[in-house]
Order: structure tokens, then sequence, then C-alpha cells
């Protein structure tokens, strides 16, 4: 795609593409067959994986970013280095992940007590003498919770544009495969002129589906659906976000059981949808590409980053 082409893939354009009706339909045969799916990974017994040593991961680096390649048909300009968020003593990455859980918990408890307090102020009051000051300790304690949990995110894991760096921090290779291969799609958008504002619902988007085709590809060769687990769960959780948005804004009635499914997506995105009145980007993209990909093949993930 050259810079004229990406104007038609910024958010504000994939946003309007995605409020339709239209769209209602599909996105509930994704999350039926994404479910069915999910249990059905569910009641498999899959092998535990191996843990990455810090030794073996630039190799690993070396053949997942050489499976996008070869997806994407694409040649790199250049490799971003990768590494563990702590090389010396892998059992620090948990503790990282305690230290950052301890304001999490704590943020998300502000906020539900904001909430609290504000209910039980509204039916004590008369309507009348309510006020926008009401609604401040509410909006500080979801925005708190907002903060802290993108801190959280982008503590942990991720890929850095300034550096071209990739970060990440669980060494099991049924779950740092895929992470590798969704950060180092980043990579490549990054080097085809994908800015990182404006663009974010596509790149996402993109990054998912590439995500996805790898771990399919490793649940194939090494005979073990557990790569598939965590993209679907995740998958589900996204669409199931852009599905309660999407219904509410062409206000149409919900398939409730096809939101019955728990993910690990769930709360964050409903904290997202909150704050901010939309899914993550993430859940736009991904929801984006599901569909599109449903009617039209995976060329458009090697087109997206064609000259």
């Amino acid at each position: 795609m050259t810079a004229k082409d990406q104007t038609q893939w910024n958010d504000d354009n994939l946003i309007k593409s995605l409020l339709h009706p239209e769209n209602i339909s599909p996105l509930e045969h994704l999350l039926d067959l994404q479910s069915q799916q999910l249990r059905q990974l569910k009641q498999q017994k899959h092998p535990p994986g191996q843990k990455v040593k810090s030794t073996e991961l630039e190799e690993l680096f070396f053949n997942i970013s050489s499976d996008v390649n070869e997806f994407l048909e694409i040649t790199p300009q250049s490799y971003p280095k990768i590494a563990f968020t702590n090389l010396m003593n892998p059992l620090l990455n948990n503790a990282m992940e305690k230290m950052i859980g301890v304001p999490l918990i704590i943020s998300y408890g502000i906020a539900l007590n904001s909430v609290i307090t504000y209910l039980i102020d509204i039916s004590s009051r008369q309507p009348t003498h309510l006020d926008n000051s009401s609604l401040l300790v509410p909006l500080i304690g979801f925005s708190l919770t907002k903060i802290m949990h993108n801190w959280a995110n982008q503590s942990v894991v991720g890929y850095d544009s300034e550096e071209k760096k990739i970060t990440v921090n669980n060494p099991h290779r049924i779950d740092l495969i895929p992470t590798i291969a969704h950060e180092y799609t980043h990579h490549l958008q990054g080097q085809q002129g994908y800015s990182q504002y404006g663009h974010q619902i596509c790149k996402e988007g993109h990054a998912r589906g590439v995500e996805r085709k790898i771990a399919e590809i490793y649940a194939q060769t090494e005979d073990n659906n557990a790569f598939l687990l965590d993209i679907t769960d995740t998958t589900i959780g996204e669409l199931k976000s852009t599905y309660r948005w999407l219904c509410t804004k062409t206000k149409s009635i919900p398939n409730k059981n096809l939101l019955a499914t728990k993910t690990i997506r769930d709360l964050d995105e409903t904290c997202n949808r909150a704050i901010e009145r939309f899914p993550t980007s993430h859940a736009l993209g991904n929801t984006f590409f599901s569909i599109y990909e449903l009617t039209h093949g995976r060329e458009i993930y090697k087109e997206l980053l064609q000259d």
C-alpha cells in the first residue's frame, strides 16, 4: 500500500466501515464459530509446552520472523532486537507482574467504590440537587483504572518503535510464539509507513490476523492445539466487545447467548467502553479484519504491506 492508499485504513474510516447493521450477522457468525472452537479446545488435553531460555530466544525469533515474512510475502528492511523483560532472572518477571498488579487492583477498587458511592449519593438526593460534581469521583476512579491498566500492558510486553525492540515476558512457547509474531508485525508495519497514531485499529487488527495464522501453523507443525487457546479466547473477547458496541450504536438487540463465554479480554474491554465509549483498538481491528477475512480471504494481510 502506498501512503496515498493508507488513508482508507485510518481509524476514522475503519470505524465508519464497522458502523453498519449489516456487520451484525457476520459478527454473530464469527462469535458462534469461535465459541464452538474454544469449547472444543478446552475439552482437549494439550501438552504443556516447553519454556524458552533467554539463550534460545534469538533463534526462535528468527524462525518466527521467517514464517511471518513468508505468510506476508515481504522482505524486511531490518529486524528488531528482542529480549525478555529480565534476562538474568526469569522469576523477576512474576515479581514485576505482582508489582503492577497491586496498584492495578487498587485502581479497580477505587473505580468500583466510586460507582457505589455515586449510586448511593444520587438515590438519596433529589434530581434537582444533582450537579456535575457528583460525577467527579467515579470519573476519577475509572480514569485511574484505565491509566493503570494501560501502564501495566505497556510495562510488560510490546514493540518499541523508537528503539526497534520487542520485549516479551512469558517464556512458554505456546504463548510466546504468537506474541512474537504479533509484535514483529508491528515492526513490519512501521517499515511500510503506518504511523503510530491514526492507524491503531488497522495495525492491531492486522497484527491479530498474523498472530492467528502463526498460531495455526505451529499448532499443526507441533501437533499441539494449545497454540490456539489464547488467540481464540482473545478473539472472542474482542468480538464480543465490538458486538455490544455495534448493537448499541445501531439500536439492535444482541444475542445474549453469544455473550455468555467469559474471556481474558472482558475486563479490559469493559473498562475501555466505559471510559472511552469505544472498544479497544485491538477489538475494533480484530473485528474488521475477521469480517473482511470471512468474506474475502487472507490476502488482505499481504496486500496491506505491499508497495
